[in-house]
């Protein structure tokens, strides 16, 4: 492209016609634009002129315009398929701000206590309980003060461990290494330190934190069943019932059946006689979010036909599968294979080309997948694991990144020679699975 528009013409010598031209090359330029020709491909020498790098690796990714594809419509930026999902549009309301990877709700669902136990915990420590000064705050109550002592505003702390009556139970009960701050640290600190205290406690024989757990739900219970039946129940009944049902939730975990994990054989599994199995994969980096894909074609033997890399620039991981899918079967047609089986280690796309609609999906790859389906010839999708697709895996992370055209490979890489003969003969990969 550069040869046909370049930056300059100027010449040392030239006619006069010419060097009036180059003189206002520039101008020139300013009124031209490239017309996409129906080769699918950017020119990336000449927007590395134009454009920052960062930018060109994005313009890689896309797929180019199709003059034979549906107008522009708007989409939902946020999901992978480009459909609104309420679930997603949460998400940016609220920016993630429930934060699932703090280390509090694993020790949370990890309780074993009943599930209304763990949910009680979380209502708590996200500070939305119902206590009296919550329910003055959303309008549900004149007063904040505390129903059972009439002293105090009733937050989280007063509730379940300041009122007097309460109070008086936990300075009963508390082991003596939790005394000096027990009283002294907020809600969520309190509800920390307390569900992941291991010890067993010196007279009731149980480990703290289910017998904490169970003393803070009866506490919350005895509090409502004062506020509506107006019966206030004595610290020791709450202590005994506490202590029998941790000493119950301690014997169920001590008989929970563990989680074994159980090694399942994975292997490639050739196509029907007759047919070419076309093993595609993507690898995106989780540092600069380039993509590469690599793929391969094999018989029902698992003789090596051809194989494929190719650079993407940045784009995310369902993109990229999209990309190596349609790579794939453009090297497959122009083979001039008739009958393809595609393999992929991703479910989300091969549920996509696979889908009824797929033919109106939002992702112009899938569209471009679809119009290769379309024509004459036999093709089928079918997803296999991770373990049993190593060699199109190796493929694409081997991809040159500074190529930006497709490499076709006629024999196998040395690299990846181990790993085809390994997928052939044997032995079977072991893919992991939960019994």
């Amino acid at each position: 492209m550069s040869k046909l528009c370049p930056l300059s013409i100027k010449r040392p010598r030239c006619t006069p016609l010419w060097r009036a031209l180059s003189n206002h090359w520039d101008e020139i330029l300013d009124n031209v634009c490239w017309s996409l020709g129906n080769d699918g491909s950017w020119d990336v020498p000449l927007f590395s002129f134009i454009f920052p790098s960062w930018v060109v690796q994005h313009i890689r990714s896309n797929k180019c315009p199709d003059p034979s594809d549906r107008p522009d419509t708007c989409v939902w930026r946020w999901s992978p398929k480009h459909n609104f999902v309420t679930k997603l549009c949460y998400d940016r309301m609220i920016d993630n701000s429930h934060q699932p990877k703090l280390p509090i709700w694993k020790t949370i669902w990890n309780l074993q206590v009943p599930q209304r136990i763990q949910l009680f915990f979380w209502i708590a420590y996200k500070g939305r309980l119902l206590t009296n000064d919550e329910r003055c705050h959303r309008g549900m109550t004149d007063s904040p003060t505390c129903p059972v002592c009439f002293h105090h505003t009733e937050s989280i702390v007063h509730a379940l461990w300041d009122c007097h009556n309460t109070c008086t139970l936990w300075k009963s009960i508390i082991p003596p290494s939790l005394n000096n701050n027990f009283f002294h640290i907020n809600s969520n600190k309190w509800i920390e330190s307390n569900i992941a205290y291991n010890v067993i406690h010196p007279k009731f024989g149980l480990p703290w934190k289910l017998l904490f757990a169970a003393i803070v739900w009866q506490i919350w219970k005895r509090r409502n069943e004062f506020i509506f039946n107006r019966i206030l129940l004595p610290n020791e009944y709450v202590l005994r019932l506490s202590s029998n049902l941790a000493a119950f939730y301690a014997g169920n975990s001590q008989h929970t059946t563990p989680v074994t994990h159980r090694p399942i054989p994975a292997q490639w599994i050739a196509p029907h006689q007759g047919c070419l199995a076309l093993k595609v994969d993507a690898a995106v980096s989780q540092s600069s979010g380039i993509a590469a894909v690599g793929g391969l074609i094999r018989d029902n033997y698992g003789s090596w036909k051809i194989g494929f890399q190719k650079a993407l620039g940045i784009t995310d991981v369902l993109q990229a599968e999209l990309w190596a899918i349609l790579l794939g079967l453009q090297l497959a047609w122009a083979q001039g294979h008739e009958i393809v089986e595609v393999q992929s280690d991703s479910q989300q796309a091969i549920a996509l080309v696979s889908d009824n609609s797929a033919a109106s999906s939002s992702l112009s790859l899938v569209r471009a997948i679809v119009k290769f389906r379309q024509r004459g010839w036999m093709l089928s999708f079918k997803w296999i694991s991770r373990e049993g697709n190593q060699p199109a895996d190796a493929l694409a992370k081997s991809a040159n990144a500074l190529l930006h055209s497709m490499v076709t490979l006629d024999s196998v890489p040395t690299t990846i020679q181990e790993l085809i003969n390994k997928d052939r003969l044997g032995p079977l990969y072991c893919e992991s699975n939960i019994n």
